[in-house]
């Protein structure tokens, strides 16, 4: 988290094989949003030419879709562009949507991000479009989604087994770092460690549940002040929902506003459930509802705030299975949504719930006495 995996390294590739070479180079990721944010990046920090597929509706950058030039060109014309564009950029459902599109184009790398995110299927019908391709995700934060019952995930076969094909709710990046790491390809993966997003106290918090210690930060001294906070509060009756909490995070808001400091801090608010997250944007003051972001992990994942409120909202032991994501990477239990959440936030993390319940965790118990300490 926080290492640039596209803002930097992304563009860094890119860059790299447009410069040196004349290959055509796809750039692709699962979800509209991560798109658009590749995008943005070329567009910001590049000059590089590119074509985005897709429909109207869910890109923000309509100047560069391929459905908008077709009202500025004729059908020649348009092949003519796209088979001259040697960048073209697309969600995976949009490349999977218009294979038609490799007869015109041929691809020497595609370049994956949010990897960790996609379906062995899914990437692997778009990589053989290529001739080579690199992947760029981070296996420990949400993994892919998957709406079979979780029973039917797991393969039983001695051949699939030692090409680590033991789970088809895995990602085709998890399964290949997976085969890199027993065979011995060193050459062949490797791990961002230098973030620029997180202050020392919360990179901290990372490293010590979920990095083993291996993130830096790139600047050695943060100037801005940290804080972690942990309110605890009692259980209520409806499950997945707390006003205690609510209450406590709007009040929270309301003092940051009193001191004018959502001027200068963006502020979000993460909760694993969308009936928590409905009550908290209901009790903000309809003034300030627009200043801040309220959303559940999935949809901040990719994203960063200053400041960051967690409301876990689980009043009774059970609950805690619904909101968690968990996985053993290298004999460490992991849980992928805590990890989204905790960093998201650049300076400020404030965090509240049962604490009696949370304990009963020995993940989240690590995550709160941690915080309790920093407290």
């Amino acid at each position: 988290p926080g290492t640039g995996k596209t803002s930097f390294v992304l563009r860094a590739i890119l860059e790299y094989y447009y410069y040196n070479s004349d290959n055509s180079i796809l750039l692709t990721a699962y979800t509209n949003r991560a798109v658009d944010q590749i995008c943005t990046v070329l567009k910001e920090k590049t000059n590089i030419d590119f074509i985005r597929l897709g429909s109207k509706e869910s890109s923000e950058h309509g100047d560069v879709l391929l459905s908008n030039l077709s009202t500025d060109y004729s059908i020649a014309e348009l092949k003519d562009k796209f088979e001259s564009t040697r960048v073209v950029v697309s969600t995976v459902s949009s490349l999977l949507s218009h294979q038609e599109l490799f007869k015109l184009k041929k691809f020497g790398i595609a370049v994956v991000d949010e990897a960790a995110q996609i379906l062995e299927p899914f990437v692997i019908k778009i990589i053989n479009y290529a001739q080579k391709y690199i992947m760029i995700g981070d296996e420990k934060q949400l993994p892919a989604i998957v709406t079979q019952a979780e029973s039917n995930h797991q393969i039983e076969n001695d051949l699939l087994s030692t090409i680590e094909m033991t789970n088809i709710s895995e990602s085709y990046f998890e399964r290949m770092l997976r085969n890199a790491k027993k065979n011995g390809w060193d050459n062949s993966y490797g791990m961002l460690t230098h973030q620029g997003r997180m202050g020392q106290k919360i990179m901290e918090l990372a490293n010590n549940l979920f990095y083993q210690g291996k993130l830096l930060n790139i600047a050695s001294e943060s100037k801005a002040i940290e804080i972690l906070e942990f309110q605890n509060v009692e259980p209520e009756n409806v499950p997945y929902l707390n006003n205690a909490e609510a209450d406590y995070i709007v009040k929270k808001i309301e003092n940051l506003i009193e001191n004018n400091e959502t001027n200068e801090f963006e502020i979000g608010v993460i909760s694993p459930f969308r009936s928590q997250c409905a009550l908290i944007r209901n009790k903000l003051p309809f003034e300030i509802r627009d200043k801040v972001a309220v959303d559940t992990v999935e949809r901040f994942q990719g994203s960063e705030r200053d400041i960051i409120f967690i409301s876990f909202a689980v009043n009774k032991p059970h609950h805690i299975v619904n909101m968690s994501s968990p996985i053993i990477i290298d004999d460490i239990e992991i849980d992928r949504k805590l990890n989204v959440a905790i960093t998201r936030a650049k300076q400020r993390l404030y965090v509240t719930g049962c604490r009696e319940i949370l304990v009963q965790s020995p993940i989240y118990k690590k995550f709160i006495d941690l915080l309790v300490k920093e407290n």
